[in-house]
């Protein structure tokens, strides 16, 4: 089965409801499971060229920690 990579990038809207990230995450998980789809990975990425990942456990936990 293939696999797909997506870069996607926040909105002002999306930082400013960053702390509800994670409920999304799932939400759109089950999403995806009711079309046929897995998502098998998701990392939150920061640069332009030589991208910093971090796996869904360390950002549920950096977001978990936002005041």
């Amino acid at each position: 089965m293939a696999t797909y990579i997506s870069l996607l990038r926040y909105t002002q809207q999306g930082i400013t409801a960053l702390k509800q990230a994670p409920t999304r995450i799932d939400a759109a998980r089950e999403t995806y499971k009711a079309l046929g789809a897995d998502l098998k990975a998701l990392y939150l990425v920061m640069g332009p060229e030589t991208l910093r990942a971090f796996s869904e456990d360390e950002f549920r936990k950096i977001v978990a920690e936002l005041p």
